[in-house]
């Protein structure tokens, strides 16, 4: 790949940068005994980036042809206006997933035959049971003409469960997922989480609807981590701020919360959005975007970070090399407070604790927001009631962020996937329990 380097410098470029990218994605899905899919794809890609008389152009390929890739970039430089410098630390690392089993040791068939023997644990009561198993195995590698060099070997491997119970008429859902850079040792927890989801989706079928209203609310750890991806990391992606497309547009340094409220976003950690470095060959590292209720920091990629004369923060992601690279989060979350679950029960007379995600929305011009619980309880005089289920927490950025009265010191990170600009990329997303003093409950009126 040097030898390009040189190359597109002598054709006129100040700046190359080449990418490959070699990956092979083993999937395999079970409905009840039925496999459904069970398939090995591999796959190559290969990229070029460079600034050309001070503007950026971009190619890719699945075909091995750096030549082509350089002269087709420069081209593409014609149909850009905004001027760039691309002038950061070159970054030299080889980086390898740590695993306990690597999955290409166990073949498609006993990783097949693993979730037909995990089927056998469907209960009374359950209609349908339905597993999906996957891994990737990707060998990544970036190098440029300021003398950046890396390459990361990785390894995820994810597993989910779904279960349908039934009930007469009633059919009830829940799932459970577990998803990182582990390897086949994913599969020590599969039985846990199979459990969990087939006891959920049953206690679903006595569960009543949520009274919607105001009220004080607890959310969980994984409601509390889509809070904070969906209503505040996003938000904070630089390129939404540059369109004025973000509810935060103007609000650097403004206060948004009480003291306690502390999100970061941080892609050197161990989670689904674990990167050890970013698309743009950027170390990662921790980004404090609210530091004691006070915006401080946007996400960037290097095209955002130099139009805003900012500091770069790692941020640069795409979902694979045909795609442009754009701010992105990884793994984000509220940090820990100082108080405990059990604190927040006894502040509650009558309210509700809501637990787990099942999708939602969000408008970041706006900050208007909707996010579903997968299922909760009524909470009556600091105690846990019943069992609720279809209550969303609804309401605005800018007017729930105040009301996060208590934050617990029990912070859990829950793998996902988020989309954007037609990407999709892996993400964590995590929170401790929150209390919020106020908020809108939708639900049954």
């Amino acid at each position: 790949m040097e030898k390009f380097l040189k190359l597109a410098e002598k054709n006129g470029c100040n700046f190359v940068e080449l990418k490959e990218s070699n990956s092979e994605n083993n999937t395999i899905c079970l409905e009840d005994r039925e496999v459904k899919e069970l398939s090995s794809i591999t796959s190559s890609q290969f990229s070029v980036r460079v600034l050309y008389k001070n503007k950026i152009g971009f190619a890719s390929s699945n075909k091995n042809n750096f030549k082509e890739l350089i002269n087709r970039a420069i081209k593409t430089t014609k149909s850009n206006e905004q001027e760039f410098n691309f002038d950061f630390k070159p970054y030299k690392n080889k980086i390898k997933t740590k695993l306990k089993i690597d999955p290409n040791n166990i073949s498609m068939e006993e990783k097949k035959n693993r979730l037909i023997s995990l089927i056998k644990l469907k209960k009374h009561g359950i209609q349908s049971l339905n597993l999906r198993y996957m891994d990737s195995i990707r060998r990544y590698k970036i190098i440029n003409s300021l003398g950046t060099d890396l390459e990361f070997n990785d390894v995820m491997s994810g597993f989910l469960a779904s279960a349908f119970a039934k009930k007469n008429d009633r059919i009830e859902q829940a799932w459970e997922v577990e998803k990182n850079h582990f390897g086949y040792e994913i599969m020590n927890n599969a039985e846990n989480i199979v459990m969990k989801a087939m006891r959920i989706s049953i206690d679903l079928l006595n569960a009543k609807i949520a009274r919607g209203g105001d009220f004080p609310v607890i959310i969980d750890q994984k409601l509390g981590g889509v809070f904070t991806h969906e209503a505040v990391g996003h938000a904070c992606e630089a390129d939404s701020i540059l369109q004025r497309a973000s509810i935060l547009y103007n609000k650097k340094n403004a206060r948004l919360g009480s003291d306690i409220l502390n999100i970061s976003d941080d892609g050197s950690i161990l989670g689904n959005g674990f990167i050890p470095f970013d698309d743009d060959g950027v170390k990662s590292q921790k980004n404090k975007l609210i530091e004691d209720g006070i915006l401080i920091n946007f996400l960037h990629s290097f095209e955002t970070a130099s139009i805003m004369k900012e500091k770069l923060t790692g941020n640069g992601r795409a979902q694979d090399l045909s795609k442009r690279v754009i701010p992105r989060m990884t793994n984000t979350f509220t940090e820990n407070g100082n108080s405990s679950f059990e604190e927040m029960l006894k502040e509650i007379k009558n309210g509700y604790y809501l637990k787990d995600s099942a999708g939602g929305e969000v408008n970041p011009t706006t900050g208007e927001f909707i996010f579903n619980s997968q299922f909760g309880y009524k909470i009556k005089n600091g105690e846990l009631k019943h069992m609720v289920k279809k209550a969303s927490l609804m309401g605005m950025i800018l007017d729930i962020l105040p009301r996060i009265m208590l934050i617990a010191k029990d912070l859990r990170l829950s793998s996902g996937n988020c989309g954007k600009s037609g990407q999709t990329i892996n993400v964590c997303t995590g929170s401790p329990h929150i209390l919020i003093e106020k908020a809108k409950i939708g639900g049954k009126i």
